[in-house]
């Protein structure tokens, strides 16, 4: 510290911060004694760490998420293209077999890039009324199986309702995540405990970490394996930030586990000790009012849907992207206008002349996707609605962030389609859209 003062560091399993600073008794150079002053300031350099590392990982998750958008631009294109190959029918044995492979490695790319928007909080949630601990049980059941017998797993919870406004199967992913990385940190066995508790928060109170006030839930896992040294607690929330050896792990299950966490508003701790186990301590807050939730469907379907010479306007600023649906659409029967922009669509004439609603030969679906230059596709379709309210959108995008869902819905929007999508899942969602 500044001023003449010095800095003391005392160990121990949590190590404590001291600032003394020593002063002249007496006037002038006539020194009578010392005055010294010890202020500890512990909780102080812990506030100013935290806030160092919650920058930090703010920072690298923008540059993440910017990644991770562009990145599924070229997933999309590299499906759709492999999938549109594997629908001629004069195709070798070996180029089949090469396809597939081309897919199954593109959807594990798209699980990667699914891991990246989790830790920069750009994915989408469902969120909805859950019961913390029965979602627990439930999870537990099934890791059971995957973890070995010399770990030990045991679940305690105070008595009370643990009601929380989540996604289940994003907090799923989090258990999960935590589980197999406790079981990595006990290679020779021992014990992960669980435990549920209720938190209330006064103004009056200092929270485990930077909490509002407020009724919280703690989830506390607590494992009793090798521990992590301080250095690598400072990083234990970056993506591909890692222990393990090449080819073991990306680096990504802890970074997952703090975006998630922290879209659904919620706060993430730990305590450590190098040989002597880890303990994290999730805080949730507690369900207070109706969280809305939508239905999820999955089609199942093997043959595609086909068009009825419908007239789509599909808008894209990625070129390969944008031919590549074209040609899957017109594929299947549909009648595809392209624009690279919503400028440049609302520029052409054949646009122009269409989207009126009074014209013979009019646009049945404008697919689009929501973040291009010169114009968005949130701004077209508000435009294009001006001269035809009836007219039906789908959303194209790498991510859409908690809330914008029914923004988008209120301007027109009948559904918003994530990057990388595949040939069915198209198809389906816009036979499904043009049939409502």
């Amino acid at each position: 510290p500044g001023g003449g003062g010095h800095a003391l560091r005392l160990g121990g399993e949590r190590p404590q911060y001291f600032e003394l600073l020593a002063r002249p008794l007496g006037p002038g150079t006539a020194r009578q004694g010392l005055v010294l002053v010890i202020r500890e300031v512990t909780r102080q350099r812990e506030a100013r760490a935290r806030i160092r590392r919650q920058e930090r990982l703010a920072a690298i998750g923008q540059l993440s998420a910017g990644i991770a958008h562009d990145f599924r631009n070229l997933l999309s294109s590299i499906l759709l293209y492999a999938q549109l190959s594997q629908r001629q029918f004069d195709l070798k044995s070996g180029l089949a077999q090469n396809l597939e492979i081309i897919i199954g490695e593109s959807r594990k790319a798209a699980d990667l890039v699914q891991r990246i928007l989790d830790f920069s909080r750009s994915s989408t949630i469902d969120v909805r009324a859950l019961d913390l601990q029965v979602l627990i049980v439930e999870v537990l059941e099934i890791l059971r199986r995957t973890i070995p017998e010399s770990i030990q797993i045991t679940f305690a919870a105070e008595a009370g309702e643990y009601i929380v406004a989540a996604d289940s199967g994003r907090l799923q992913q989090v258990l999960t995540n935590l589980v197999l990385n406790a079981r990595d940190a006990m290679p020779h066995g021992g014990e992960l405990h669980f435990e549920l508790s209720a938190l209330g928060i006064s103004s009056t109170q200092k929270p485990p970490v930077d909490m509002l006030t407020g009724q919280w839930i703690c989830l506390a896992l607590s494992d009793t394996g090798i521990g992590m040294p301080e250095e690598v607690r400072d990083h234990i929330f970056e993506p591909f930030f890692t222990t393990k050896e090449v080819g073991k792990g990306t680096g990504l299950g802890l970074a997952q586990v703090y975006g998630i966490i922290k879209q659904h508003h919620g706060y993430i701790d730990l305590e450590t000790k190098l040989g002597e186990g880890t303990t994290f301590y999730l805080y949730l807050p507690i369900y207070l009012a109706a969280a809305e939730a939508e239905p999820v469907t999955e089609s199942s379907c093997f043959a595609l849907p086909t068009g009825q010479a419908e007239t789509i306007l599909l808008v894209e600023d990625d070129l390969d992207l944008l031919r590549a649906c074209q040609e899957l659409l017109e594929s299947l029967g549909y009648r595809v206008l392209t624009a690279s922009n919503g400028e440049a669509a609302l520029g052409s004439r054949q646009t122009a002349r269409w989207a009126k609603e009074s014209s013979p030969e009019k646009l049945d679906l404008v697919i689009t996707d929501l973040i291009m230059p010169r114009m968005g596709g949130r701004e077209l379709v508000v435009e294009l609605r001006r001269r035809n309210p009836a007219l039906k959108a789908l959303g194209v995008t790498g991510y859409v962030v908690a809330g914008q869902k029914e923004t988008l819905r209120a301007c027109g929007f009948r559904d918003i389609l994530r990057k990388p999508f595949d040939l069915d899942t198209l198809a389906q969602t816009v036979r499904r859209i043009l049939d409502e």
